[in-house]
């Protein structure tokens, strides 16, 4: 797989995007398998392994994601208003 970068600002995004998968995601053997900006290992135990796409799809980053779903924020009705 490879990318076309068509202009300039194509390329930017697309080298920025590389670079922040390089620091933060990518193991360097030196660093012993970590990445330069290291980050805590995640067990498990917190949810099902899910495949986070990263420079256009090209890589992956790999992360457990809670297997309860997020609890739903409650929407305040505008059209009512508070009375004094």
């Amino acid at each position: 797989m490879s990318m076309v970068a068509t202009e300039q600002a194509s390329l930017y995004r697309h080298v920025k995007s590389f670079v922040k998968y390089y620091h933060e995601s990518r193991t360097h053997l030196s660093l012993g398998k970590d990445s330069p900006e290291s980050r805590a290992v995640q067990p498990p135990e917190l949810g099902r392994i899910v495949a986070i796409p990263q420079v256009g799809g090209l890589h992956h980053r790999y992360e457990p994601r809670s297997l309860k779903p997020p609890e739903p924020v409650p929407m305040r009705n505008w059209d009512q208003r508070e009375s004094n």
